[in-house]
């Protein structure tokens, strides 16, 4: 992946992003994306995490507050009066308009918290979060579409991939409550080069389970010196050791 120069453009309101992705990571991007829409719509309203549509509707409302606020009233009115209209009429699809409704209501309640929370970016669209020193150090809203390229910036340091908790660390930094772990999580199992390289322990040596068929046809003991025990036991796995040898019919 090749990173444009809007990544090195330090203090400008242009969002990092990739500009050019490999086919492989084409593949991982569609794939992870199927994964954070089933996610989001799995959530539902409690979720923090923003759809496309939501971020169109959040840079219409810090541009024009009122006028946002004003119009999705509107439609959530229009939206109920369908619905009244079809429950009178006995329509079948009044259920897809009720959850339709419940999710206009939901995004105006996320309008009307975020009010005093987010900003548009100078020069842009970018949605900042208040309170930043400079536009460098500032939490940037993440949505649906761009958490693959946001994610993968976090991801990548000078062309190494980073761990997954690193890779997590870095996103918090970045987006703050925008990306979550699970979404974090989602896109690193998806990294066929972290999950070619990454190394696996082994179990210990020597832990060789113990199968049989009988009772006490098969045993296994530690290499431990207890000859200097003075209360007996390794005399008495000695003779248990022998006695079981003898059973199978072999010598002691």
């Amino acid at each position: 992946a090749k990173v444009d120069d809007a990544q090195k453009n330090k203090g400008t309101s242009l969002p990092l992003k990739i500009a050019k992705l490999s086919p492989q990571m084409l593949s991982w991007r569609d794939s992870f994306e199927k994964q954070v829409t089933k996610y989001m719509n799995d959530a539902g309203a409690n979720s923090r995490l923003i759809s496309d549509v939501e971020y169109l509707a959040i840079t219409k409302f810090l541009e024009d507050p009122e006028g946002a606020i004003l119009s999705l009233k509107n439609a959530i009115a229009q939206k109920r009066l369908n619905i009244r209209w079809k429950t009178s009429q006995g329509h079948e699809d009044v259920d897809d308009e009720r959850a339709d409704l419940k999710k206009k209501e939901s995004r105006l309640k996320k309008l009307k918290t975020q009010k005093g929370r987010l900003e548009l970016a100078p020069g842009g669209g970018l949605i900042v979060e208040k309170g930043y020193e400079s536009l460098d150090m500032a939490k940037r809203v993440t949505h649906c579409s761009r958490m693959f390229s946001d994610l993968l910036l976090c991801h990548l340091d000078c062309g190494n991939h980073l761990s997954q908790q690193r890779t997590i660390n870095n996103a918090k930094a970045r987006h703050g409550r925008y990306i979550n772990r699970d979404i974090g999580r989602m896109f690193y199992e998806g990294c066929v080069t972290c999950a070619t390289t990454r190394i696996i322990s082994k179990p210990p040596a020597g832990a060789k389970p113990i199968i049989a068929t009988e009772f006490m046809n098969r045993i296994q003991l530690d290499l431990v010196d207890m000859t200097g025990f003075v209360d007996g036991l390794h005399e008495a796995f000695s003779n248990l050791a022998a006695e079981s040898q003898q059973a199978l019919g072999g010598s002691p």
